[in-house]
């Protein structure tokens, strides 16, 4: 068949069958299981944006991010997975808001060369990014340099929500909330309100009601 070809190019291209044809004899690139960095790298053209090396569990590789492209979609067009062992890639909203898909800047990262375009609250991205985790679904390369540690999301929300509402001012406000949500409650049924109010102005401690006294 390759002689075929060679000799219909060379004197008879009328000769050469159609183009599917000859996308059915034309080499296909390995997608074996962990393939190597190398292999990645050499997929991209070095003019084609810029490269980011990405890490998980131990694994490590190396792949350029298109101008206006995230990295979550990067990952995917590369096929990164495979060179991380990784068959998905975590990630659910594609818009920056869920945290399934954060990274962290590890040691040495260029942290100034991503932005972002996330649909956080502008104190909760501000919080993100001063934390140095990075949502890879929203987020986009801008130089060199940048270097990121997948597997993040559980780190992400114990640090931007969990740890934000045990403080003892979200715990205030908390209260705060509860006391104006009864109130609210009380106005718009007066009666029950005089009712109950009644009820604990009549009501009368004794003993049995502070055993640890």
């Amino acid at each position: 068949t390759i002689i075929y070809l060679q000799y219909a190019s060379a004197f008879c291209p009328a000769l050469l069958p159609s183009s599917t044809i000859l996308t059915a004899f034309a080499p296909r690139r390995s997608t074996s299981l962990c393939a190597s960095i190398r292999d990645i790298d050499h997929l991209m053209p070095e003019h084609e944006g810029f490269p980011i090396e990405v890490s998980f569990e131990g694994m490590t590789c190396k792949f350029n991010v298109r101008p206006n492209e995230s990295i979550l979609s990067a990952l995917e067009r590369t096929g990164a997975g495979d060179a991380l062992c990784l068959p998905t890639i975590p990630h659910e909203c594609r818009k920056g808001a869920c945290l399934t898909c954060t990274g962290k800047h590890a040691p040495g990262s260029s942290a100034s060369n991503l932005t972002n375009d996330n649909a956080l609250t502008q104190s909760t991205s501000i919080d993100v990014q001063n934390a140095g985790f990075v949502l890879i679904c929203s987020s986009f390369v801008l130089g060199e340099g940048v270097k990121l540690e997948l597997g993040q999301n559980s780190e992400a929300w114990d640090e931007i929500h969990h740890k934000r509402f045990a403080t003892e001012e979200a715990q205030l406000l908390g209260r705060a909330a509860t006391a104006y949500t009864m109130r609210l409650a009380a106005e718009r049924n007066v009666e029950n309100w005089k009712k109950q109010t009644s009820e604990v102005i009549k009501w009368t401690p004794n003993e049995e009601d502070f055993p640890f006294q």
